[in-house]
């Protein structure tokens, strides 16, 4: 960069000016990249941030459907077992024998 400034500064008062151009230039484009680098970086941590966000909520999710098929399979198990204990409640009202009069209450 020193030989463009060195040929510039031969021109004169433009060559100054021309020179001065190039290095506010330079340091601009240095002050650039390090604001995209911030931001780049800034960026990264977001998004890995937000990646271990949706982790967590895709275990939570995972975890409720696993208890929710647990809670469906639990009442499956009841649910069988009432309607076994109520088949035999229609045989032994079967076996028994019907009391006159029981129905309207008058006995």
């Amino acid at each position: 960069m020193e030989p463009i400034i060195k040929a510039l500064l031969e021109y004169g008062v433009l060559g100054v000016v021309c020179a001065m151009l190039v290095l506010w230039i330079v340091a601009k484009d240095r002050q650039f990249t390090v604001e995209r680098k911030e931001l780049q970086d800034r960026l990264s941590a977001e998004q890995a941030q937000r990646v271990r966000d949706a982790q967590k909520f895709t275990a939570l999710a995972l975890d409720l459907q696993s208890k929710v098929h647990e809670a469906i399979g639990i009442v499956k198990t009841q649910v069988a077992a009432f309607q076994n204990q109520n088949t035999l409640l229609e045989r032994i009202a079967a076996k028994l024998p019907a009391k006159k009069g029981a129905s309207d209450g008058t006995t």
